[in-house]
Order: C-alpha cells, then sequence, then structure tokens
C-alpha cells in the first residue's frame, strides 16, 4: 500500500499485489485501492502514489501490472492512458453503486511501454 499526505492527512492512496498465490502467476500484478481525497484531486497526487506501486511490482521481478476502472470515470482512464496502461475488455455491470450498474474497463501495462519516470517506492 502506497500512500501520499497532504496537510497531515492521507490524499492518496494505491496498493499492488500478486494475482495469485501459484508460481505462473507470478510474473504480473494488480493495482486496487486508489483512491484520491476529493480535496485533492487534479494536483497529482494519484499520479505518484500509482507510479510508486508500478515501480515497486516491476522491481519486484513482475512483467505485467494489471487494473479495473469503473466508468464513467475519465479522469482515471486518462491517468493510466498516460502511464501506458492499455485497455483490453469491459466486464459489463462490474459493481453496482447508487441503485445503478457500472462498467469496469480493464486495462494492462506490459513494463517496457510504461511511459513514466522512476519514483522513489
Amino acid at each position: 500500500m502506497f500512500g501520499n499526505f497532504a496537510e497531515g492527512e492521507l490524499a492518496a492512496t494505491a496498493a499492488v499485489g500478486y494475482t495469485s498465490k501459484f508460481p505462473s502467476s507470478r510474473h504480473k500484478m494488480v493495482i486496487w485501492g486508489v483512491f484520491t481525497s476529493p480535496r485533492y484531486r487534479r494536483q497529482g497526487l494519484s499520479r505518484q502514489v500509482v507510479e510508486s506501486a508500478i515501480q515497486h511490482a516491476f522491481s519486484n521481478g513482475v512483467n505485467r501490472v494489471n487494473l479495473q476502472v469503473y466508468v464513467p470515470n475519465e479522469p482515471a482512464l486518462g491517468l493510466y492512458k498516460s502511464i501506458g496502461f492499455v485497455e483490453y475488455g469491459v466486464e459489463p455491470s462490474a459493481v453496482y453503486l447508487d441503485g445503478q450498474y457500472h462498467d469496469g474497463v480493464l486495462m494492462t501495462l506490459v513494463k517496457k511501454q510504461a511511459t513514466f519516470k522512476k519514483v522513489r517506492c
């Protein structure tokens, strides 16, 4: 779990973990728990924690990082695409929030396609 603090409070989070306990899946991880407090959005805090999580994954021998974005969420899609993630599918009705179903856009990033600078983990 990675966090970014602003004014003494946790402002953004992201975590990364293996998708399975089996050795056959140790080449990939999934990003989860990405959240930015509404007070601190559009300040680059999510980018920092997401890039830290990705770098952590790559530095531990992972070749691919996957994630899912519930739509509509254009800011998140834009962030991930700017890092190098590409869409590879959609899960219809992935979540049910506030009386509505929302699709989940599946995205993946291969290590050699990452387009961010190294950050400290």
